[in-house]
């Protein structure tokens, strides 16, 4: 790439389109911080439609925050969301020490997505809950499009400014889940796959994976070998006839 062969990229046209934000995001997703890479439309529309879903959804937060509606139990699906929330906190701050943006960004639309799926699928949800999320959310998004969080951070309700607040902390204990979900095969083929306890003792894991919908089919008839279970991942059931 050279200006003397006039193949360069110009911002200006790129951010009287979709604004800085958007464009100096763009160069932190799209790109090795230290290797670069090609120019992408398609990528900067990308970027541009991601904070779009941001935005309908700091509207989603303030409409539910108007309504008043929800409950203020933490059940199964707020610490699913704690999770993807703790292990985003915990992720960007070493990806931004290290100075790759790149993956930083990624977590932070893995979080965003995990917003999303929890308010479709919850019909009721702890909406003070569900906004400090979302204010982390912000939080994290404040170095990578800081005129973007500043008025989403205002837009939520809070005062000026963003980026007099504290970066968010992670907390170890939001990582550890409650339940996991581990795979079940038969003779190193998936068939299913289950959810236990984490703390689940092997006899326990042994009994739901034997009784799984799409495994009990391949048990009968058979004699089982052996049974190699990999704590919080996998069971193999070996058969033989």
């Amino acid at each position: 790439m050279s200006k003397s062969r006039g193949n360069v990229i110009s911002p200006d046209g790129y951010i009287a389109e979709h604004g800085s934000d958007v464009f100096r995001m763009y160069l932190e997703f799209g790109f090795n911080y230290i290797e670069g890479g090609p120019w992408s439309e398609e990528g900067i529309k990308a970027v541009a439609r991601f904070l779009d879903r941001v935005e309908r959804f700091v509207e989603r937060v303030g409409e539910l925050n108007k309504e008043g509606t929800g409950h203020t139990k933490v059940g199964r699906a707020e610490k699913d969301l704690n999770f993807v929330r703790h292990s985003a906190i915990k992720g960007i701050s070493e990806d931004a020490g290290k100075f790759q943006f790149n993956t930083a960004i990624s977590r932070l639309m893995e979080l965003t997505n995990a917003l999303y799926r929890y308010d479709n699928e919850q019909a009721e949800k702890p909406v003070s809950y569900l906004t400090d999320v979302v204010n982390d959310l912000i939080r994290l998004m404040a170095p990578f499009a800081p005129h973007f969080a500043e008025e989403m951070w205002e837009r939520l309700g809070n005062s000026y400014s963003v980026f007099n607040e504290a970066w968010p902390i992670f907390d170890p204990a939001a990582l550890v889940r409650d339940i996991v979900e581990m795979a079940v095969q038969v003779n190193g083929r998936v068939r299913d796959k289950i959810e236990v306890a984490a703390d689940a003792s092997d006899a326990e894991v042994k009994e739901i994976a034997f009784a799984a919908e799409k495994v009990a089919p391949h048990l009968e008839g058979v004699t089982v070998c052996k049974v190699i279970i990999i704590p919080k991942r996998i069971v193999n059931i070996v058969v033989g006839s």
